[in-house]
């Protein structure tokens, strides 16, 4: 039986740690990795304000800063990663209606950003829901591959239910601070998001590729 990884998760920003778990799950398989990241914007409360990491500032930062420097370069694997992000329908033609053409305008940059890393192809997806969905809909379709999900130890729970139900997927979970740096996104939105950003804290819980933390405040800031 052919074996694939899956990674699912929002990764507003993506983090050293979320990088991590990205390059574990592409080297436990011998066939194919799908990335199912959450585009949309991501909505939650710093010192009692509401702050938005948008769909705009993930697309802009992937593309400026993420892959120009190298993240997720060829020399990390031969084998196929897709990077699939998805937009609920909700999202597409109600909440985000008109930002959709900066959207689809961003996410093109992105696609030609990434043409020199380890990915075969990059989608935008919309779907009625979550990734959660498309996830289970490859997995029910295609029983004679076995799927492994990659993901934190937090989220165990959340996908037992689907491991349960499936024959043909099993989860790896891995402990941050044990297996992945203890970092996250809540950490790097509420640098971010900070009256002072502080730059230095910020590169190091980013990926070391990442070319101008600086820009990556601004791009999110930009467009909360």
């Amino acid at each position: 039986m052919t074996k694939e990884s899956m990674v699912i998760g929002a990764m507003k920003p993506l983090t050293r740690g979320h990088e991590q778990l990205i390059l574990k799950a592409i080297h436990s398989n011998d066939s194919h990795t799908h990335l199912f990241l959450s585009g949309q914007d991501r909505i939650y409360k710093l010192n009692g304000k509401k702050i938005r990491a948008s769909t705009e500032a993930f697309l802009s930062t992937l593309a400026s800063n993420y892959f120009p420097g190298g993240f997720l370069n060829k020399g990390i694997t031969t084998k196929p990663v897709t990077l699939n992000i998805t937009l609920s329908e909700k999202f597409v033609t109600k909440d985000a209606k008109s930002r959709m053409p900066l959207i689809h305008q961003l996410f093109d940059s992105l696609k030609q950003s990434a043409q020199d890393s380890c990915l075969t192809a990059v989608n935008l997806l919309t779907l009625k829901s979550g990734p959660i969905n498309i996830a289970y809909d490859t997995i029910e379709a295609n029983q004679e591959i076995h799927y492994t999900i990659h993901s934190g130890k937090d989220d165990e729970k959340k996908y037992q239910s689907m491991i349960n139900k499936f024959s043909n997927l099993s989860g790896k979970f891995y402990k941050r601070g044990e297996d992945t740096m203890l970092v996250s996104g809540t950490n790097a939105r509420d640098i971010i998001f900070a009256e002072r950003p502080n730059l230095q804290m910020l590169k190091n819980i980013l990926p070391e590729t990442v070319i101008n933390h600086k820009q990556i405040v601004d791009l999110y800031l930009q467009y909360m």
